[in-house]
C-alpha cells in the first residue's frame, strides 16, 4: 500500500521551506541513523515486513487478531481474580522472607508446623487452597469427560 501525496499539498508544503537547510537536517539525520547501524536495522525491518505480509492472508491476520483478543481476555481474568491478588499480595508479605531464613536455618520442625494450625489466617489460608483445590478436581473431572476418547 503506497500512500501518494497530491502535488499542490507538496508544493504548498514546502514553498516556504528553507530547503537546503531541510536536506542538510535529513542527510545529518541518515549519516546519524547509519553510523549507530539503525539504518541497517531499518532497511532489514522493512525488507521483513515487506516478506511477512506477503505471506500473511487476510485469514491468517484475522485469525491472529482472534488469538490475540482471546488471550487478552484470559489475561484480563487471570489479573482481575481476587485469588491472585491476594497470593500475589501474600508473596510479598515479609512473613515469606522470615519464613525462608527459618528454613534456611533447618529451625522447621512439624511441633512448629502443627502449632501453626492453631493460628486463624492458617486455618482461613488452608480453607482457601482446599476449596481450590476442590474446584480444580471438579473441572478436571468435567475436562476428562468432555475430552475423554
Amino acid at each position: 500500500m503506497s500512500i501518494k501525496i497530491p502535488s499542490r499539498v507538496l508544493e504548498e508544503r514546502i514553498k516556504d521551506a528553507d530547503k537546503d537547510k531541510a536536506i542538510m537536517d535529513l542527510m545529518d539525520q541518515l549519516i546519524i541513523l547509519h553510523e549507530s547501524g539503525a539504518l541497517d536495522t531499518l532497511v532489514d525491518l522493512a525488507l521483513t515486513l515487506k516478506d511477512v505480509s506477503s505471506v500473511i492472508t487476510d485469514d491468517m491476520f484475522d485469525n491472529m487478531v482472534v488469538m490475540i483478543r482471546d488471550l487478552l481476555e484470559i489475561m484480563n481474568n487471570i489479573v482481575g481474580n481476587p485469588v491472585i491478588k491476594v497470593i500475589a499480595d501474600s508473596i510479598n508479605d515479609p512473613k515469606i522472607d522470615r519464613a525462608l531464613m527459618e528454613l534456611e536455618d533447618n529451625d522447621v520442625g512439624l511441633a512448629k508446623v502443627i502449632g501453626m494450625l492453631r493460628d486463624p489466617d492458617v486455618l482461613r489460608g488452608a480453607y482457601i487452597l482446599l476449596t481450590l483445590i476442590k474446584a480444580i478436581g471438579a473441572r478436571s473431572k468435567e475436562y476428562l469427560k468432555d475430552h475423554s476418547r
